[in-house]
């Protein structure tokens, strides 16, 4: 007996789930590079930190809010603002709370195009993150290199440890010309703002713990102190820069009672143009940074990328399936007697001789009419063509074989080698009484 065939099995992979697996991993890809491109668009904020973006204890955000609804337009800015802010102005609220000062502060105006006042509010306090996104846990007071932050450039660099056998010399002592100095335990305060063109003007703030002043600014001007009159608010001799110690006055801590919310206005109200306020949080790192791919995904390049996608698709598409019946390819050397034909005509018609054909074409035109009409076997040549001559005068054809004989023999074109070929068709079904 013969052994039983084994059953087909199908194959471990199934085209539609391959297909399905490519297309959702393109998907996939797609909106990976979406995602990541917009990444830093997408962010809330919501971290933590100290900025105008975050709902902390720390934030800014209760400041920003707080603003708009006062009728003083806010910004938060995560980039370049254009050229219409250099004409307009305004003030530019830095919240600092990390990185490279010199670096970042000191390209802002140029970087942001922004022509108008710059507001650099200090850190006071050391957080760690909490239970819940968003929230923080205070730590205890920062201890803040404020002269690092806001200082002159060309400060004095602090004294660094002299190697154990290098000689000794006499090191100055290093004293920074900005310095925060902190008041213990929590308690109201009274900011007065020093005005140059009327009497000083007071307000009394909500309780605020270990409140922050700079017990020593030189090169800044007081603007707003406390009333052990250490500065709260100054500015920098023929500079821009405005700085505030006490971040308790802008936080979402400190504007929580209503007195500090004051104060905070107070503090804004005595900087000039400060008409317009702007938040920057590139410095905590939510800049909105430019790319090709983001302008590839925005209008109006929109539209062009999404033309290179379809066209990619259809590309893919037709490689995958094909159009309209397949095409059947051939022998490149054919066989048979048509082949042969069709090659010695080739080799012809290449070397130009078409036209010598007609008078043998006419030979096998006779011939053939011969046959078809009987013709005696003993005629050939102009015998024969006079006899078919003859029947044809008796009402068969209206031309003459020896008429057609001449025309297709005098042929030098291959127009005429036509034409005298289709009369000698014609021809021939007249006298063989053959259909047309």
């Amino acid at each position: 007996m013969s052994a039983r065939a084994a059953p087909e099995t199908a194959g471990p992979f199934v085209p539609a789930v391959i297909v399905g697996v490519i297309l959702v991993g393109f998907l996939a890809f797609i909106a990976y590079v979406v995602l990541n491109t917009f990444e830093s668009d997408f962010r809330n904020g919501d971290d933590g930190g100290a900025h105008a973006l975050s709902k902390s204890a720390v934030g800014y955000a209760g400041l920003v809010s707080l603003l708009n609804a006062a009728g003083r337009p806010t910004v938060v800015a995560k980039g370049d603002l254009g050229t219409d802010v250099n004409r307009t102005g305004g003030v530019m609220v830095l919240t600092i709370d990390g990185g490279d000062p010199h670096t970042q502060l000191g390209d802002l105006p140029t970087t942001r195009r922004f022509g108008g006042l710059f507001l650099e509010v200090m850190p006071k306090w050391e957080t760690v993150p909490a239970l819940h996104r968003g929230w923080i846990r205070r730590t205890g007071v920062r201890q803040v290199d404020a002269d690092t932050w806001i200082g002159p450039p060309d400060r004095p660099a602090p004294p660094t440890r002299p190697a154990p056998n290098a000689a000794r010399t006499p090191v100055l002592p290093y004293m920074p010309k900005i310095l925060l100095g902190h008041a213990s335990g929590k308690a109201r305060h009274t900011l007065t703002l020093i005005r140059a063109d009327g009497p000083p003007v007071s307000i009394q703030t909500g309780e605020i713990e270990n409140f922050q002043t700079f017990e020593r600014a030189i090169g800044w001007t007081p603007l707003i102190v406390d009333e052990t009159g250490h500065m709260v608010l100054g500015y920098m001799d023929g500079q821009s820069d405005y700085a505030l110690s006490e971040p308790d006055l802008f936080n979402n801590h400190g504007i929580a009672d209503i007195n500090n919310a004051r104060a905070a206005l107070f503090v804004i109200d005595a900087m000039p143009s400060s008409e317009r306020l702007f938040f920057d949080v590139t410095l905590n790192g939510f800049e909105r940074s430019r790319s090709m791919l983001k302008l590839m995904l925005q209008p109006p390049f929109l539209a062009a990328t999404l033309c290179a996608l379809a066209a990619t698709l259809l590309m893919i598409w037709h490689a995958m399936y094909r159009f309209g019946a397949p095409r059947r390819i051939g022998r490149a050397m054919a066989l048979g007697k048509q082949a042969l034909a069709d090659n010695q005509a080739g080799l012809i018609r290449m070397a130009g001789r078409e036209a010598r054909m007609g008078g043998r074409y006419a030979d096998i035109v006779r011939g053939l009419a011969a046959r078809a009409v009987s013709a005696p076997r003993d005629l050939a040549g102009d015998a024969l063509t006079v006899f078919l001559d003859r029947l044809g005068a008796k009402g068969r054809t209206r031309d003459t074989l020896s008429d057609l004989k001449a025309v297709a023999d005098g042929a030098r074109t291959r127009s005429e080698l036509m034409d005298a070929a289709a009369r000698l068709h014609r021809w021939r079904l007249e006298m063989t009484r053959e259909p047309h």
